[in-house]
């Protein structure tokens, strides 16, 4: 299988699945990004930017969103570990009042 091809497939496997878990949290993006974990081991690092409405986010949802990733990328043959991040989209943090 072509990289780009296997890229693009655990891409899809990994919004697939933040979708169907956090769906209703006001996402507008989801980026995946090859990277290296602290001890310099290849890793995935998934960034879900959500809008700035957070009522619908459910903590406990998100809790379990880097075991159930990791255990889909491993059906997947995939041996990096992908680590979550949230965070609000810049148009959000931009409108932010200051503290």
């Amino acid at each position: 299988m072509p990289a780009n091809s296997r890229a693009d497939d655990l891409r899809s496997a990994i919004v697939e699945l933040v979708e169907a878990e956090l769906g209703s949290a006001g996402i507008e993006s989801i980026d995946v990004i090859e990277t290296e974990d602290h001890d310099g081991d290849p890793a995935l690092l998934v960034e879900i930017h959500y809008s700035g409405d957070d009522s619908a986010f459910d903590p406990k949802r998100a809790s379990t969103l880097v075991t159930k990733l990791n255990d889909r990328l491993f059906e997947l043959g995939e041996k990096r570990f992908a680590y979550v991040e949230y965070g609000a989209s810049d148009a959000d943090v931009a409108s932010s009042p200051a503290f």
